[in-house]
């Protein structure tokens, strides 16, 4: 059986504009087409040439997945993903399988980390963990670098963030802690109350979220050589030609 499932979040690339919405059917094609020269999807260079690259290579290296679909305008007014080269995912709640699949082979096959981030509750630590393991609905087929940006109780106690009461229905701390809760997080949450990302400002969630980023060292794309020598004859010979 070939299932097939609605798309419940989006992907976007950085630079190009191109949107994924996070369905079986739009991810496999997109995956169909990385690394190939794709019209629309390159970065134009004076000359008329496209850049030839379509998925992270010379494009982003690093896959940010968020829980929450409400951030991409703020993302895009302060252009966060064209100034780190990152793409950018954000989904409602958990991960859906056709997310998996394409963190699976885009972080797993090109080597580039996923950064996470979510609300500091149960259902967070659930998302962190599912990105992380095989599951009953997905198995990964490669290692991938999994990097929990948050939010952590340090970082609610750093912005002085407010808390809001939750009802807890059963004892949490087994998955608190097999999805890498310390144990002091696991009393506040085991306590009836949760964080979530909207607790911060709109200043302070950027940033909060681009110190995340140089934390763990995550900068803009640096083509080699032959690359920018490609990129600078092409655009001296539309200069000289103009």
């Amino acid at each position: 059986w070939d299932v097939v499932f609605d798309a419940r979040g989006n992907f976007h690339e950085p630079h190009t504009g191109v949107i994924v919405p996070l369905g079986t059917i739009p991810v496999r094609n997109y995956l169909d087409g990385v690394g190939e020269i794709s019209n629309g999807h390159g970065i134009q260079i004076a000359g008329g040439g496209l850049y030839p690259t379509h998925g992270p290579f010379n494009r982003f290296k690093a896959l940010l997945f968020l829980e929450k679909e409400g951030f991409q305008p703020l993302f895009k007014k302060v252009k966060l993903a064209e100034r780190y080269d990152i793409a950018i995912m954000s989904t409602k709640g958990l991960s859906v399988i056709a997310s998996r699949i394409l963190v699976d082979q885009l972080c797993g096959e090109h080597g580039i980390p996923l950064l996470v981030l979510h609300d500091f509750d149960k259902a967070g630590f659930s998302i962190v963990g599912t990105l992380s393991r095989d599951t009953r609905r997905y198995s990964f087929k490669n290692d991938i670098e999994v990097i929990d940006l948050g939010l952590r109780l340090s970082d609610v106690e750093a912005y002085q963030l407010e808390s809001e009461a939750v009802h807890v229905k059963s004892n949490p701390t087994e998955n608190l802690l097999k999805n890498g809760a310390t144990q002091k997080e696991v009393d506040v949450l085991r306590s009836g109350r949760r964080v979530e990302l909207n607790a911060f400002t709109r200043g302070d969630f950027v940033t909060w979220n681009e110190a995340k980023l140089d934390e763990h060292g995550i900068t803009k794309v640096v083509t080699d050589g032959s690359v920018l020598d490609q990129a600078f004859r092409r655009t001296l010979t539309h200069a000289r030609l103009t």
